[in-house]
């Protein structure tokens, strides 16, 4: 049976070669009628050249790497300052082990350091098969030196073990850039990692007699994370910026104040209570978030952020924007999958004309939001095969100002939308309607608003 592949000369008319021809071209070495034979020749050529550009493109399109990195796999934690100090070669000195391992382990080997309290960047990073945990903490109050301490405790078994570790004071000062490295040389790709022969437990201790920090960046693999209580109402202890990195262990802050804050692990939970004046930024993945955010906007018609992402798991939030300036604005992006959503707002002022965005989503798991009072704007909730129910409270209008609240909606199968407004005369004002939006989405389970 003869395959005919269309084939269009240069001069418009559309010509057909059969299987038999191009057999005849390739393997009849007589010729014919040549300047026929060339024709033919050239046609397959041209076919085969065709055909190959479409597999190369093909191929390219497909297995060709892409430069664009995925959003649920970016490294949202990474500080690029901290490329310079990976190694004990780049640092300043590595210390010296103390060695008391005298009958049975494990033993326990301390050395610390000092960073300057006005670095621009401090940070604490490992290298290598090393896990522990960090914990970040204020100084006793009778210390009155503006110095940061870190003390590094290893525990061991054996001496050897110990002796392959170290832990280093690196950085620069041409860039006011200073930190501690824990270092263990490599193991063979198959060790198990679980029994690391040795685990580090790192303290930084803040003075007390310092009240705001630049920059403080951690990236320490398996390494959990616990940080203390910073915030006082009058005057709270705040960087500029955080950045929390780990992975298979979990970061817990007590009380963390900042103007922004990236935190950063997997396959274990985050928690804690974040206040802010830009952004907090949280990421996990097959553990639960648990986060209280409270953002100050600093201008008027300044905007906070605060974007939480996770897997497999519940997300939890409690989110509040205060101001002393009028049009302030919060965004939050919440989403996770198979777990439920839970996203609330505290019932204290919104600031004047304040504006709330929710972009939420989970799947297979029910969700629900409470909104502030004073919310004003659209929202839109969605599932499959539940209800997407919105329900109303009693509420007086929050300024003292008299007004009604109007809860427009429509209802179209497993979604509800509408708009949520407060006036004098059950109209909507324009600019009332467009302060806000909210949008909930979820699958198989029900998607509940609360106003």
């Amino acid at each position: 049976m003869a395959i005919k592949l269309p084939y269009t000369p240069l001069n418009g008319e559309q010509d057909l070669i059969g299987q038999e021809d191009i057999s005849s071209v390739l393997q009849n070495p007589t010729p014919v009628d040549n300047s026929r034979n060339d024709s033919r020749k050239s046609r397959v050529l041209t076919l085969l050249a065709a055909l190959a550009l479409v597999s190369i493109v093909f191929y390219a399109c497909t297995c060709a790497p892409t430069s664009r990195r995925d959003e649920t796999t970016a490294d949202i934690a990474d500080d690029p300052r901290l490329e310079p100090y990976q190694s004990p070669d780049d640092a300043e000195f590595c210390a010296e082990w103390p060695i008391a391992d005298e009958g049975p382990g494990p033993h326990l080997s301390t050395v610390s350091f000092e960073l300057p309290g006005t670095s621009d960047l401090m940070f604490l990073l490992s290298r290598g098969p090393a896990a522990g945990h960090l914990n970040i903490i204020k100084k006793n109050p009778n210390h009155s030196s503006k110095v940061i301490e870190v003390n590094v405790t290893a525990q061991y078994e054996k001496r050897i073990d110990l002796q392959r570790t170290k832990a280093c004071r690196t950085g620069r000062d041409s860039k006011n850039e200073h930190g501690v490295l824990i270092w263990a040389q490599p193991r063979h790709p198959r060790y198990n990692r679980q029994m690391d022969p040795v685990s580090f437990n790192i303290t930084l201790a803040l003075p007390q007699s310092l009240r705001e920090y630049k920059d403080l960046s951690t990236d320490l693999p398996t390494f959990s994370h616990q940080i203390g209580d910073f915030f006082d109402l009058w005057s709270p202890t705040a960087f500029n910026t955080i950045r929390l990195k780990t992975s298979h262990a979990p970061i817990a802050y007590g009380a963390l104040c900042g103007e922004r804050a990236f935190i950063q692990t997997s396959d274990a939970e985050v928690n804690g209570y974040f206040c802010g004046s830009n952004l907090l930024s949280v990421r996990t993945s097959n553990a639960r978030i648990h986060t209280i955010a409270m953002m100050f906007a600093q201008a008027q018609g300044a905007e906070t952020k605060v974007h939480l992402q996770t897997t497999n798991a519940p997300a939890v939030a409690f989110l509040s924007v205060e101001s002393d300036f009028t049009e302030a604005k919060l965004s939050a992006t919440i989403h996770t999958s198979n777990g439920k959503l839970n996203v609330n707002m505290p019932r204290q002022p919104f600031g004047g004309n304040a504006s709330f965005y929710l972009d939420a989503s989970t799947s297979n798991a029910p969700a629900t939001v409470v909104l502030h009072p004073d919310y004003e704007g659209t929202y839109d909730l969605k599932t499959s095969v539940a209800d997407a129910l919105i329900e109303e409270t009693d509420m007086k209008d929050p300024s003292g100002m008299g007004r009604e609240r109007t809860v427009e909606r429509t209802s179209e199968g497993h979604r509800t939308r509408g708009s949520i407004f407060w006036s004098y005369n059950g109209e909507p004002s324009e600019e009332g309607k467009k302060r806000g939006s909210v949008r909930v989405r979820s699958s198989k389970l029900p998607v509940k608003m609360y106003c």
